[in-house]
């Protein structure tokens, strides 16, 4: 055990470690993982650096800094469960046309989308002062549109991936959107979706200038 701790101080082994984690994410992306540096004792977490995710020939991620808590036993035994996820600096493009959301298409189907298998649990996924642009090729011209820009984005959420269903808790976030302009100092809600259904929960919702508190349900009309 002392040897295996040794070597993964080794810069042999980070490099081998970071493209095998380059590698294993062509397997689950519709796109390339890149990431320039990778620190940490490896056993229970990690420190990457200069992280960056292309789709479609362009760049849609980019994040400075990435610290994430893990286990090693539960992830060989296919537990897809990461304690805390820190992204410092995140930068996300978002691209919707006629063809919908790019995004939704970066993760590849599982091939074992059984009923046993497991989610993905990301309990604790912070991030600090974040950057989204949002290019909205399908937005009618006289109907409600997206904002172009949010930046100084920080939050606290909780995300599930599971068969079928996405379940995302913001315990808190706060941002700054342009085009319209909107400073939205707090913000906090339950939102999951489920077969093309979206519920939003305890939504609480306060600009410089109002405030809402809801709960919200929308399912799209049947084609």
């Amino acid at each position: 055990i002392a040897a295996a701790l040794v070597a993964t101080q080794t810069s042999w082994f980070r490099d081998w470690a970071r493209g095998f984690g380059e590698r294993q994410a062509a397997r689950l992306l519709n796109g390339q993982l890149h990431i320039g540096g990778l620190d940490g004792n490896l056993w229970s977490g990690a420190t990457l650096t200069d992280v960056r995710i292309t789709q479609d020939g362009r760049e849609v991620v980019r994040v400075d800094r990435v610290r994430v808590t893990y286990s090693v036993r539960q992830l060989l035994s296919r537990h897809w469960r990461f304690p805390t996820i820190t992204l410092t600096h995140p930068s996300i493009v978002l691209i919707h046309d006629a063809a919908g959301w790019h995004i939704a298409n970066l993760l590849r189907p599982r091939r074992n989308d059984s009923p046993d298998s497991q989610p993905v649990e990301l309990p604790s996924l912070v991030v600090e002062q974040g950057t989204v642009a949002i290019e909205d090729a399908a937005a009618a011209p006289d109907g409600p549109r997206f904002p172009a820009r949010i930046e100084r984005l920080d939050g606290d959420f909780g995300l599930t991936l599971a068969r079928g269903l996405t379940d995302l808790v913001i315990r808190r976030a706060a941002f700054e959107a342009a085009q319209p302009a909107l400073r939205v100092a707090s913000l906090d809600a339950h939102w999951t979706a489920r077969d093309g259904r979206h519920d939003v929960r305890d939504l609480h919702l306060r600009t410089a200038a109002s405030a809402l508190a809801g709960n919200v349900s929308y399912q799209p009309p049947l084609s």
